[in-house]
């Protein structure tokens, strides 16, 4: 249990640190996160160009690196912004809601005798994806002539794995609250 509450005030502090203290200095592209996140570059829309919405492309993303203005934003991105502090936090949110789910599934008599691999399948996926994310990320805002339409498409592919497994290891861990919280009333067996 205290390795939980460790794990998520850890995970709070970076989420928090990296939103308000680390990110903002590189402006508000780099504070939205707008690679891992956003399908718009938001100083990019904000434009508002008569032929280009300011979506996330291949074509945008190298406008974007390769804008003067934005270099030291880039460089920041990357570091201290993915390397170090990203790294940390997919590790920490990717433990906690492992330890939560194998915590939890330990405690409902159900499922208590699973084997533990089964309720860190979706946290262990997340952390893969959000990891091979970030180092291309890292690579492309480096070496910009890496970014071509198959090096952005396999970013997005990782993005979208990304938010398809942490919706999955959430979506886990509230089944097992509210199951856990059922077999507690005796709803359940």
């Amino acid at each position: 249990m205290r390795a939980i509450i460790v794990l998520a005030v850890v995970t709070a502090a970076l989420h928090l640190g990296l939103r308000y203290c680390v990110a903002p200095p590189f402006g508000r592209d780099v504070q939205d996160r707008f690679i891992e996140r956003d399908k718009y570059i938001p100083s990019l829309r904000d434009q508002r160009l008569p032929d280009n919405d300011g979506a996330l492309t291949a074509p945008n993303l190298l406008r974007w690196i390769n804008d003067p203005a934005n270099q030291i934003n880039r460089f920041g991105y990357v570091k201290p912004v993915i390397l170090p502090l990203d790294l940390l936090f997919l590790i920490a949110l990717g433990s906690l809601l492992g330890c939560l789910a194998q915590l939890l599934a330990s405690r409902i008599g159900l499922i208590s005798g699973w084997p533990v691999i089964v309720w860190w399948i979706f946290p262990l996926a997340y952390m893969l994806c959000d990891f091979i994310e970030d180092g291309l990320i890292v690579i492309l805002l480096s070496w910009p002539s890496l970014l071509h339409d198959t090096s952005f498409q396999a970013l997005r592919i990782f993005t979208r794995a990304k938010l398809f497994t942490i919706g999955a290891a959430v979506l886990e861990v509230g089944a097992l609250i509210a199951t856990w919280i059922a077999a507690r009333l005796d709803i359940i067996g």
